[in-house]
């Protein structure tokens, strides 16, 4: 559930919709078995059209020859669901032919895909995770930011974990 960089969905689509794209998604990585898990998140938190492009499944050597585990019929299966779910940009990455891509095409030429809905989400991330802030006050503790704090900045510098955490522990307890 998290980009190879450790980023979730949440913060994932933050980030890209901070930076003002005109559309966000995943590719490659998992075949569309398994990336379908992923985008009711997607389609749920973006304001965008949400990409998937998959991979033919997961690749494997067969004689010597790289091979995906995923059937054109398989994958046009899965890509109906990811299309019902809500994803609006459909294709197809590693182990792809024209004949997958084919499929999805004659499926869905006719299919009108589902609106788009500007969710107006109030989102902080940094680029592991997020926190949606959802009309609520958040509290955001100072504490553990080193500017200005000397001895945070000697715990930091000497992998003092103990006092950092402790200083982490105390913000926490008081609300």
């Amino acid at each position: 559930g998290k980009t190879m960089t450790g980023c979730d969905v949440d913060a994932m689509v933050a980030l890209l919709e901070g930076l003002g794209v005109s559309a966000l998604g995943v590719n490659c990585s998992l075949g569309a078995d398994k990336l379908k898990k992923f985008v009711p998140r997607l389609v749920e938190r973006a304001s965008v059209p949400v990409i998937v492009n998959p991979n033919a499944g997961m690749p494997c050597i067969h004689n010597g020859k790289t091979c995906f585990d995923s059937t054109p019929d398989e994958f046009l299966s899965n890509m109906l669901e990811i299309a019902d779910m809500g994803a609006r940009v459909l294709g197809g990455c590693c182990g792809t032919t024209p004949e997958y891509i084919k499929g999805v095409v004659d499926a869905l030429k006719n299919k009108k895909p589902k609106k788009i809905e500007k969710k107006g989400l109030t989102v902080v991330s940094s680029y592991t995770g997020a926190c949606t802030l959802d009309g609520k006050v958040a509290l955001i503790g100072e504490r553990i930011n080193p500017t200005g704090k000397k001895r945070f900045k000697q715990a930091l510098a000497e992998n003092d974990m103990s006092y950092i955490l402790n200083e982490g522990i105390k913000q926490s307890e008081c609300g």
